[in-house]
């Protein structure tokens, strides 16, 4: 128990440093200020190096392996295969979260079928979890199966309608903006829906994580 509750409490740490982090570096490489709605995760690091984000970059490296860890503390002879499946769902959803941050979408080919994978396994990580927590409620009529089933159902749910959004496919049509000496530039949307349905999975597998571990910690 001890080792699952600080591996959950780190990764989330971790996250949390990742993302002021990275966000302090970009605008002042920048000097603009990141924002989810229309930046993908891995603008952190677009055109630049490493070590010029390494205090970010170090950070979600530490909260992936946390998670996977996390993940991986669970009892595997436990007889819940609920259990064993979500594990297994959410091991390769913190992977590919993890490629997401570094793998720029130049390579767009790579990117869509990593995003695509961590679509799915998110999906499937909170539809695990809120089967596990239906049947923990239907054996022991607790409260905590009851609550983790009601907050994997509203995660699934919102998973799912970020994934039907028809906007996803859509290609990023940049906008032009007339500056005072005749020229032209082009301005990214202010929503690209891609990019902050990306941010908004990475926080619902966050969730995940921590119901996952409510529902476990009750059996």
């Amino acid at each position: 128990m001890i080792i699952r509750i600080t591996a959950l409490l780190l990764s989330v740490l971790f996250f949390l440093i990742f993302f002021v982090a990275s966000s302090f570096s970009y605008k002042s490489r920048y000097q603009n200020k990141y924002s989810p709605k229309n930046m993908f995760p891995f603008e952190f690091n677009y055109n630049s190096r490493f070590i010029d984000n390494f205090y970010g970059n170090s950070a979600i490296i530490l909260s992936v392996f946390a998670a996977i860890f996390y993940f991986s503390c669970f009892d595997i002879s436990f007889t819940n295969g609920l259990i064993i499946a979500s594990s297994i769902a959410g091991i390769v959803c913190f992977i590919m979260i993890g490629f997401l941050v570094f793998l720029p979408l130049k390579l767009y080919k790579f990117h869509f079928v990593l995003a695509s994978i961590f679509f799915t396994s998110s999906l499937v990580l909170s539809g695990l979890v809120m089967t596990a927590g239906f049947r923990h409620y239907q054996v022991t009529n607790q409260g905590v199966g009851f609550f983790t089933f009601v907050f994997g159902v509203i995660l699934t749910l919102a998973t799912f309608v970020i994934l039907m959004n028809p906007k996803l496919t859509k290609p990023i049509k940049y906008e032009q903006k007339a500056l005072e000496d005749g020229n032209t530039i082009n301005v990214r949307p202010k929503t690209i829906p891609l990019a902050f349905s990306e941010w908004l999975l990475i926080i619902i597998s966050f969730l995940n994580l921590i119901n996952m571990f409510i529902l476990y910690s009750s059996m």
